[in-house]
Order: C-alpha cells, then structure tokens, then sequence
C-alpha cells in the first residue's frame, strides 16, 4: 500500500524558523498537512515523542558542533527507544563532503540540499520511509 503525502506526519526541526516554516511550506505545496516544527533539539525530541512522525527533518548547518548532526545521533543512540528508527531526513544549505559524511555517520538515512523543491523533499522522504519499512521487513508505504 502507498502512503500518500497527506497521510504523512513529518517533523522539522530547525534553529533558524525561516527555513523551517519555508520547509513546510514546500511540503504543504505537495500534499503534506501533518507538519510540526521544532526550533530546537529539544523542542525536537518532544515533537518526536508526542507527534510519533513517519520521518523527522532535521536542519543541519555544518560538520562540526552542530546541533543537527548531535540530534541525530540522540536520535540513534537510543538504540532501545521506540523511535530510534524514525527515518531521518537532513536539510542543509552545505554541499560539501564532509556534512554529508558527518549527517550520515550519525545515522541520517537521507540528506537533501537547500533550497529544494516539495517535489525533492517528498522523494527524500518516501525514500527514507521506504528504506526503513524494509529493514524493519514492512512492506513498502510510500
């Protein structure tokens, strides 16, 4: 069966609001309506257990010291935790290797550069959605 955008839940999280509500904006252009923002890591992990998303977005604004890159790997380390293996899609203006490497290494299943399109975003998403279905053995969702 495939989920459709509006039955997605997704939550963004990101210092900087503009690029968060600017990222909702682009999802709501392709369907999806079930969209909660977080500013920080903390407001983040919140969303992520009162909200149970399909997929959490997460702002990532370099390699080094970065809070997206150190929520990520939050995320992950709770190995045990019920959404530890929330699908995690990276935002992030940078191109450059070593983000990816760094978003990657921390457990992110996808990384996709700002600005992108709700077309881009989606694909992201349904893709990260999908990996994860079928490492847990689901069938495919999206």
């Amino acid at each position: 069966m495939r989920m459709k955008p509006d039955q997605i839940a997704v939550v963004v999280t990101a210092r900087n609001n503009g690029v968060a509500r600017t990222i909702r904006m682009a999802l709501r252009g392709v369907g999806v309506r079930n969209i909660h923002l977080a500013s920080s890591s903390a407001e983040g992990l919140q969303l992520l257990q009162s909200v149970g998303p399909d997929v959490l977005i997460v702002v990532v604004d370099g390699p080094d010291n970065d809070e997206g890159v150190a929520f990520i790997r939050s995320v992950r380390d709770a190995a045990s935790g019920p959404y530890a293996a929330t699908p995690i899609v990276a935002a992030s203006s940078r191109r450059d290797l070593q983000t990816v490497q760094a978003v990657i290494g921390a457990g992110g299943n996808e990384y996709v550069v700002l600005p992108a399109s709700g077309d881009a975003l989606f694909k992201k998403i349904a893709n990260a959605i999908r990996v994860r279905a079928a490492d847990a053995g689901e069938p495919g969702r999206v």
